[in-house]
């Protein structure tokens, strides 16, 4: 990275180092070259670089399709907690589904030096997410189908809603009754497909007599 900053920037890579340490001796031309050139090669700011060098940015992110959702609501009520308890400080970003944004958050952020990130990915593939993988820690939260590369904490929401609905009917009440109100929000019509498919899946193998 030095090297590199160092050629873009017209400078020694010990100068590149003394700018990154904030040594006092370094011109401000010469200060001003170098962060210019950190920008343009897509390399994170100064401060930044600093805090990966010591070690790590203490910035974790985590990414969600819809934050009024009550499912992500709650993650990331936990997420909060659980990143306080560590020291770390945790990004909050909402992607809207927009195929766009969640580019953005799988291939690091770039620029921002963050410890990891927690993804929910909606619109991309499989493929996309591995083709677009960066060297940032991430672990994807969700429906992400398995066999790749990512770590990966699943949720089957099928079965789940499955399981869901047979205690509903074991106690003599429909699974319909769940399912009737259920609105899915734009970011989440994919899982709610499959959730209302498991309402729906006891009932539809019950029979008339049940």
């Amino acid at each position: 990275m030095r090297e590199d900053v160092a050629r873009a920037a017209g400078v020694s890579p010990s100068t590149v180092s003394n700018v990154l340490h904030d040594h006092p001796y370094v011109t401000e031309d010469k200060r001003r070259r170098v962060e210019r050139a950190i920008e343009l090669l897509g390399r994170a700011p100064s401060l930044v670089s600093r805090q990966l060098r010591a070690g790590r940015s203490q910035v974790l992110a985590l990414a969600v399709a819809d934050i009024t959702s009550p499912y992500f609501a709650q993650l990331s009520h936990v997420v909060i907690a659980e990143a306080r308890r560590r020291s770390l400080t945790l990004f909050l970003d909402e992607t809207g589904a927009s195929a766009e944004q969640e580019r953005t958050i799988i291939s690091g952020y770039p620029s921002r030096g963050l410890t990891g990130v927690l993804f929910c990915p909606v619109t991309m593939t499989p493929g996309e997410l591995e083709r677009l993988k960066s060297d940032v820690p991430t672990v994807l939260l969700g429906e992400y189908v398995p066999g790749g590369s990512f770590d990966h904490i699943a949720t089957d929401s099928r079965r789940s809603a499955v399981e869901a609905s047979e205690h509903l009917m074991a106690f003599g009440r429909s699974s319909s009754s769940a399912s009737a109100g259920a609105r899915p929000s734009s970011a989440t019509t994919s899982k709610f497909g499959r959730t209302l498919t498991g309402l729906r899946a006891p009932a539809a193998g019950a029979g008339p007599g049940r």
